[in-house]
């Protein structure tokens, strides 16, 4: 890469460094037994950018620096550095996911998504299924030993079947009205945040129970149900505006 274009891609990820950390500002924090567990706002679409233009590096760079410096500039509680490693994480997992699918065609991807939707719903069911009337047999038994988790196998099934089902939906929808090239963009940057947005909530639940008595006396699910249930809304919202956001980019960087 030209050393002028790498210090265009820098000058880019750190406006939208800088937009992400001042939008932080008017991101209010709900506090779960006594900890500030959940944050809602709109920084998260401008972080999240820089990996699916610029690829997974920056993607993980930029979201690892807003954690850090979004601490450096403006302390809530004690700093977590397993927290802004998860933060890098997901940054390159969403990139290397949309660097992987983008040249896939759409047609096929809707056919596993449609597939993968209607497995996870069906799953549920029969795990449902098993606690209700098969609770001695061998599959009841193991998911009687999960104890409360296992709801992630039943009602979460159940949550992500339902979650998926309505994006695909409005999905098929807008393609209706001839937003078609959107659509294919928004399919494809929707599932990276989702698979990428999944994994760090669920790891940040273990981190935020390891650093906080209080969350770590409460059942896994008091405080993870509720992480989750924000994070699969705020996908659904932020592939949306992730996905015009990046239409404008590559609209105006031909």
């Amino acid at each position: 890469m030209p050393k002028n274009s790498k210090t265009k891609i820098t000058v880019q990820c750190a406006l939208l460094l800088a937009i992400a950390i001042v939008l932080g500002y008017f991101s209010p924090i709900i506090p779960i037994g006594g900890v500030g567990s959940l944050r809602i706002g709109l920084a998260g679409f401008f972080y999240k950018l820089p990996a699916f233009i610029f690829g997974p590096a920056y993607g993980g760079i930029v979201c690892g620096l807003k954690d850090f410096l979004s601490y450096l500039i403006r302390p809530e509680g004690a700093y977590i550095f397993p927290m802004t490693l998860t933060a890098i994480i997901g940054g390159i997992i969403s990139g290397n996911i949309f660097r992987f699918i983008r040249s896939r065609k759409s047609e096929n991807l809707r056919t596993m998504y449609i597939l993968i939707v209607a497995i996870t719903g069906m799953v549920g069911v029969f795990n449902h299924l098993s606690l209700l009337f098969h609770p001695n047999g061998m599959w009841g038994k193991f998911l009687l030993s999960l104890e409360g988790k296992n709801v992630f196998l039943t009602y979460g099934f159940y949550i992500t079947f339902i979650i998926g089902t309505v994006f695909y939906a409005i999905n098929m929808f807008l393609m209706k009205n001839n937003n078609r090239h959107f659509c294919n963009n928004h399919l494809k940057i929707f599932i990276s945040l989702f698979v990428s947005d999944i994994i760090v909530t669920t790891l940040n639940t273990f981190v935020l129970r390891a650093y906080y008595q209080g969350l770590a006396k409460l059942p896994f699910m008091v405080v993870y149900a509720p992480r989750l249930a924000e994070e699969l809304i705020l996908i659904l919202i932020s592939s949306y505006v992730i996905t015009y956001l990046y239409g404008l980019y590559r609209k105006f960087n031909k």
